[in-house]
């Protein structure tokens, strides 16, 4: 009796690694090849951002998960900010407003007839998500920090081609509860 609890739970985890290989061979990691810049300086709609016309002529390329100052640090916009007084120097202003990422990605084979998700691991602080030209998610669903979310894309997704994916990250207004709250 004891060999048959063994087995069968030796067999029950077994299949429960092979589903949650299963599962992660079926992601896509939108880690790379994101595109980065300050909403003040795109004059566009999410619409258009996340349309195949749309060109991101002078937006800074990053990778997430990041900030958009760290984004900005790796693009050398600034240099040693933890040298002397450099991070004082940088003009805080331009954090206060949205900034635009955008990525693009295609669909395996074997994900066509999947249901399509996008999984956030943290946005700070609201965002609005647009893909292929529809907004998806906003920033009335998609708040907080630190928050996971997921967003269930199956019916905006471009299942034979390429997907542009644009979020709008809006930073935190006061009295907002946030990673500087307390």
């Amino acid at each position: 009796m004891k060999s048959k609890f063994v087995i069968g739970s030796l067999f029950m985890l077994i299949l429960s690694f092979w589903q949650l290989q299963a599962q992660r061979n079926n992601c896509i990691l939108l880690k790379n090849n994101w595109q980065l810049q300050n909403s003040e300086l795109v004059k566009a709609s999410g619409s258009e951002i996340s349309s195949e016309k749309f060109k991101t002529k002078n937006w800074f390329n990053t990778s997430v998960p990041t900030t958009v100052l760290n984004a900005l640090v790796k693009n050398a916009v600034y240099k040693d900010i933890f040298f002397s007084t450099n991070l004082d120097k940088i003009d805080k202003e331009q954090f206060r407003k949205p900034w635009w990422f955008r990525t693009q990605f295609e669909l395996a084979p074997n994900q066509l007839n999947e249901v399509v998700k996008l999984e956030f691991d943290g946005i700070i602080y609201r965002a609005n998500i647009w893909l292929n030209g529809k907004l998806v998610a906003d920033s009335n669903k998609i708040f907080g920090a630190f928050r996971r979310f997921d967003v269930d894309i199956t019916e905006a997704v471009n299942k034979k081609g390429t997907n542009i994916l644009a979020v709008e990250i809006i930073p935190p207004r006061p009295g907002d509860f946030n990673v500087g709250f307390v």
